[in-house]
């Protein structure tokens, strides 16, 4: 290498050294550029932050009003419906009261005039009664005579030896024997 080479390598050299500074400052200038471009936006975005916000909450102010409207016109028209639900109702209890009291009227009514009904043609007139009675307090007395004179005898159908069919009465066999071959009946 000789020295013309030598200087055109340090010339080349200082070129591109020239060249990384020359960068170098439009680099920083750059950066310092976005900096302050960055510092503008930030402060331009706080101030539109503001305004946005106020906006919105203006925006905000005008849907709750609006919805609030529109419920209130809800509960008025509801307040008149239940208003009307009501009056019908309060009329509705006053009618079913009456219809409950006409309906169990009706049916007693009908039960009681079914019963006597039923009742006329099952229980006998008090003359019948009163002749069932007096013809039961004769029966009494006939039974009473008819027990005492051995009414409560025991009889059976029997045969005897010859296939004959008789009457028999149970003897009390420790009574024995009386006049005439006449025997104590079973009972008295």
């Amino acid at each position: 290498m000789n020295m013309r080479d030598l200087d055109q390598l340090y010339d080349s050299l200082g070129r591109v050294l020239a060249a990384a500074e020359n960068h170098q400052q439009a680099a920083d200038r750059s950066i310092q550029a976005m900096n302050k471009a960055s510092a503008n936006l930030e402060h331009k975005a706080n101030t539109l932050d503001g305004q946005l916000s106020r906006e919105m909450t203006r925006a905000m102010n005008l849907a709750v009003a609006d919805v609030a409207k529109a419920l209130t016109a809800q509960f008025k028209t509801s307040h008149e419906l239940a208003k009307q639900a009501e009056t019908c109702y309060r009329n509705s209890v006053r009618w079913a009261a009456w219809k409950v009291f006409a309906t169990a009227t009706i049916c007693g009514v009908v039960l009681i005039l079914s019963t006597a009904y039923l009742m006329q043609g099952t229980i006998p007139p008090y003359a019948e009664i009163e002749a069932l009675r007096s013809e039961k307090a004769y029966l009494t007395k006939n039974i009473s005579e008819l027990e005492r004179r051995g009414g409560r005898v025991n009889l059976s159908p029997c045969s005897d030896g010859s296939n004959r069919r008789r009457l028999c009465v149970k003897i009390d066999e420790q009574a024995g024997a009386f006049q005439n071959g006449y025997r104590v009946i079973a009972g008295y």
